[in-house]
């Protein structure tokens, strides 16, 4: 199953060229409004579309593939109408999700801000704007599961570059004229640019989506995604929870945090439109053909390939992570202080994305396993976990308490859904087989902390330090990635 791991890494250009696209978004918002009042606003705003996105990418994502598999494998014919529909209905359930959000955090905003009458105003008048790209959210997330169960993973991987290039259009041609109302139309027309992307994808493969009554293999997803959606739902509270807690700091701190949230989203973007998605089609169709000890095998081969590749690259992040924010937002409003303080944030997100994304790897194997009471319950831990690290933290630590707070999270919730998984993966994994990756994974966590201790955070591209450490981070990133040709423990 090593074919997963080679077309993981042969979306890797793509991936970066079309979400190096889709970042311009963020840096163009900091050159153009810095860490102000109106980036304070908008990014707070977009904690209803970031909380419905969690959702939607989620549950019914996460449900739609297996079922849509599954259908593609049994009865074909019903699949283009199982893709409208459920397109549909995600879209209406994101518009919904997004309104009642929207209406709540308007109503609490005087309660949980220190944010004055005029900033309130801001965001609510944001809050609104910001709905018709919620709502798309559904519909694109659906389709692009389609693309990747089709196997179209590359033209998909390509959508975020015509999202990203589109918003910035938008938003450079309109701001002149109606201000800082550009953005949130900027990411709709953006948003709507991807769907009819994907929908010309899907129509030149073959399979344009219609509407039909639900198929009974729906209704069961239906069924599951009510479960999954409740967990994702506490999942994604905790947007809600980290930028009240910012929203009660100086001002400036929800866009700090916002600007560093956006940073370590690179990585996790690039694992999420490479390995992920053609993991997860693949561990589909082999569990609907019941091929169960190839689709552990495959499980378990994912999860050490990802423990090894990602702990170089983050330790490379968090050793140049001061030149990264400034090589991306430190330009316009956006000075040399602003910087520093997101890249601080920063460095304390990065550590906590290694069990993450193994964690998030676990989380769909035990969904495609069907177990939903386990995504719902850690739901409840993770958002209780998180809120009551977040009241001690930011309240010693400041605005980096609430990276703090994510990075232990991100320890915990991972750690119970492989130890969930741990039956199925017990037959053919070995110590022995995890003993490279964990040898990386080592290796690289000593060159940072090596480089942190010794000479400090690394400030520019002139810095030498920058580069010594990045020859011995490459060289374990090559031996990683040669990991992926290694058999599997059975």
């Amino acid at each position: 199953m090593a074919a997963i791991e080679r077309t993981a890494v042969r979306l890797v250009p793509l991936a970066v060229f079309a979400r190096g696209m889709a970042y311009l978004v963020p840096i163009a918002v900091a050159g153009w409004y810095g860490a102000g009042g109106v980036a304070d606003a908008f990014f707070y705003a977009l904690i209803v579309p970031s909380f419905v996105m969690v959702i939607v990418a989620n549950a019914f994502a996460a449900v739609a593939v297996p079922a849509f598999a599954d259908l593609q494998a049994t009865r074909p014919s019903d699949l283009p109408g199982a893709v409208g529909t459920s397109a549909l209905l995600a879209t209406l359930a994101a518009l919904a999700a997004g309104g009642v959000t929207a209406i709540a955090v308007t109503a609490l905003l005087p309660h949980i801000s220190v944010f004055d009458a005029a900033q309130r105003e801001r965001v609510a008048s944001f809050l609104v704007a910001l709905l018709p790209y919620t709502a798309l959210l559904g519909a694109s997330v659906i389709l692009r599961a389609a693309c990747e169960v089709r196997k179209l993973f590359f033209p998909a991987a390509l959508s975020p570059a015509l999202r990203g290039g589109m918003a910035i259009a938008v938003i450079a041609a309109l701001r002149g004229g109606i201000g800082p109302d550009a953005l949130p139309i900027g990411l709709a027309i953006g948003q709507l640019a991807e769907i009819l992307w994907y929908l010309a994808v899907l129509a030149r493969d073959g399979l344009v989506p219609g509407f039909s009554a639900v198929h009974p293999r729906m209704r069961q997803a239906l069924v599951d995604v009510g479960a999954v959606l409740a967990g994702e739902i506490l999942v994604a509270a905790n947007v809600l929870v980290d930028k009240g807690f910012a929203a009660t700091l100086p001002p400036g701190s929800v866009a700090w945090l916002e600007y560093a949230d956006r940073a370590r989203f690179i990585p996790q973007t690039l694992v999420e439109s490479t390995l992920f998605p053609v993991a997860y089609a693949t561990w589909a169709t082999l569990y609907t053909s019941a091929d169960r000890s190839t689709f552990a095998g495959s499980v378990d081969r994912s999860l050490r390939w990802m423990a090894a590749v990602s702990a170089p690259s983050l330790a490379g992040l968090y050793i140049g992570r001061l030149v990264l924010v400034r090589w991306l937002y430190e330009r316009g409003a956006f000075g040399p202080d602003d910087a520093a303080r997101a890249a601080d944030v920063l460095g304390w997100y990065l550590p906590g994305l290694w069990p993450m994304f193994l964690g998030a790897l676990a989380m769909k194997a035990n969904v495609i396993e069907r177990r939903m009471r386990l995504v719902f319950g850690l739901g409840v831990v993770s958002v209780v976990v998180n809120a009551g690290l977040d009241a001690l933290f930011v309240r010693a630590l400041g605005l980096v308490g609430v990276a703090v707070a994510s990075t232990l999270v991100w320890l915990v919730v991972p750690s119970l859904y492989l130890a969930a998984l741990w039956p199925t993966l017990k037959p053919v994994t070995s110590a022995r087989a995890w003993a490279p990756p964990i040898a990386v994974a080592a290796a690289s966590l000593a060159i940072a902390v090596f480089v942190e201790l010794v000479h400090g955070t690394c400030d520019s591209l002139a810095d030498p330090w920058l580069w010594a450490s990045a020859v011995p981070c490459l060289g374990l990133l090559g031996l990683a990635n040669h990991l992926r040709s290694a058999p599997c423990a059975s």
